[in-house]
């Protein structure tokens, strides 16, 4: 049996209890944050013209540029997810793998947009992804 040292535990307690009210003051506007993050994401993965429209001006944006918009939409829906108070950022990784995996399989199947790293990079994804799903879900079988 291993003890503590008692010098550790102190620290440890020091120093949670400092990180604690930083936490809780920068709790609403992590959560207003995460939220515009998450709805600008969204925004661009269902609609990325009308947000290049809004936010570059561009007329018409096409072909790749809607493609990287949509990758970039998923990639703040994850951050949105994981910045959301009592998220964590597991479950972010694992929402932003889990999109772009699907996202880039259905471009593949589309045949548009096959580049040598395009499957690989869908396969590598996959992987990630269950290995994220797997963590998720023994986090959440330990806490039970």
């Amino acid at each position: 049996m291993r003890l503590r040292s008692p010098s550790r535990s102190r620290l440890t307690t020091v120093l949670v209890r400092s990180i604690s009210p930083v936490k809780d003051a920068a709790g609403p506007a992590l959560a207003l944050v995460a939220l515009g993050e998450a709805a600008t994401g969204l925004a661009l993965l269902l609609a990325p013209a009308i947000v290049a429209r809004l936010l570059l001006g561009l007329d018409d944006p096409t072909g790749v540029a809607l493609v990287i918009a949509r990758v970039t939409g998923i990639a703040l829906i994850g951050l949105g997810l994981s910045c959301w108070p009592g998220s964590t950022a597991l479950a972010g990784m694992l929402t932003y793998s889990g999109g772009v995996t699907l996202y880039l399989a259905l471009v593949g199947l589309g045949g548009e947009w096959v580049g040598v790293l395009l499957w690989p990079a869908v396969a590598l994804h996959a992987v990630l992804t269950g290995l994220l799903a797997w963590a998720w879900f023994r986090q959440r079988t330990d806490c039970d």
